[in-house]
């Protein structure tokens, strides 16, 4: 497990920037990854740093769309409407923002993005110890696909601990997923 997640991050790092360093790259979309909500239902402080790098990415010119994707339970609970609404007040155009209300692990929004909007090119937005599972994820499934972190804010020591933990496992099934997924022909 621990090997292959080496190899996952090894493979991706290339790949992935942050803002100090945007590439020479135009993507006809950023794909933004859910991660919660407040008690009032506004994007968590994570979330809402992938939503600003996705805004950033946006005004410097290197991507045409934004895709949200999140859960959407119920009408009480819907992080793409959320995120939707947070780009809106940013000055996003709505018609440049598309919703994928299925995205339910980070695994989904990558299947979810390749099927619905078949990108050749993708910039997923999210935290730097996130980033090479969506990145390796879609290279797997085809997708030349970037990574932009988004780690605009400091994060507690203990949660982001506990992020890079759960990434271990992870990254593990993800690659056999998507394993499973291209040799079965699901994507």
């Amino acid at each position: 497990m621990i090997i292959l997640n080496i190899y996952v991050i090894l493979y991706t790092k290339k790949y992935i920037f942050s803002k100090d360093s945007l590439p020479c790259f135009k993507a006809e979309y950023a794909a933004v990854p859910g991660a919660g909500l407040t008690k009032d239902k506004k994007p968590s402080l994570v979330l809402s740093d992938r939503l600003d790098g996705a805004i950033l990415l946006f005004n410097e010119g290197l991507i045409d769309k934004i895709i949200v994707s999140g859960d959407h339970k119920d009408e009480s609970y819907s992080e793409t409407e959320a995120m939707e609404k947070y780009l809106i007040e940013r000055c996003i155009p709505k018609d440049k923002i598309f919703r994928d209300n299925n995205g339910f692990s980070t695994f989904e929004t990558v299947c979810n993005t390749k099927r619905i909007y078949n990108p050749q090119n993708v910039i997923f937005v999210s935290q730097a110890f996130h980033l090479p599972r969506l990145v390796y994820t879609a290279k797997r499934f085809g997708i030349n696909a970037l990574g932009f972190k988004s780690n605009f804010h400091n994060y507690s020591v203990s949660k982001h601990r506990k992020w890079k933990l759960r990434e271990i496992p992870s990254r593990f099934k993800d690659f056999f997923l998507a394993t499973y997924y291209i040799l079965s022909k699901k994507i």
